[in-house]
């Protein structure tokens, strides 16, 4: 039996993701790469280690963390079976959770972009294969 390729998987998964999201509300999708729902477990940044991924694209990771990023840092996104890969912070904003949320309890919003396209794709199929 044939192995799919890196690509078919991925592609795979985006019609899976497209078919189980809700259709979206007002105005086209802006971004070029559609954002995938993951198993937040699956993944660390040993910086931060109070975490959880929102979703992947191709091009970048989106998280919220306890822990402040200033742009343009290096940071080393693994997964649960070691593999991964270094992306660099675009943006990194406070989150309100609510009223009279406390700052000390207000997560950042993370957003990362990786070096290299192909990075993201075995990111997003590695995830998937390692929470099968």
């Amino acid at each position: 039996m044939k192995t799919p390729t890196l690509e078919a998987e991925y592609e795979q998964l985006v019609k899976e993701n497209l078919a189980a999201a809700p259709a979206p509300t007002g105005g086209a999708e802006r971004r070029e790469h559609p954002r995938l729902k993951v198993d937040p477990t699956q993944f660390t940044i040993p910086s931060a280690p109070q975490m959880s991924v929102l979703d992947v694209s191709l091009s970048a990771i989106a998280l919220h963390s306890n822990h402040p990023f200033a742009p343009g840092e290096e940071v080393r996104i693994t997964l649960a079976n070691g593999f991964s890969v270094e992306a660099r912070v675009r943006s990194c904003e406070l989150e309100e959770t609510g009223p009279g949320a406390d700052l000390l309890d207000t997560p950042f919003r993370v957003v990362c972009q990786f070096h290299e396209l192909h990075e993201g794709m075995e990111l997003i199929v590695t995830a998937k294969r390692a929470g099968t």
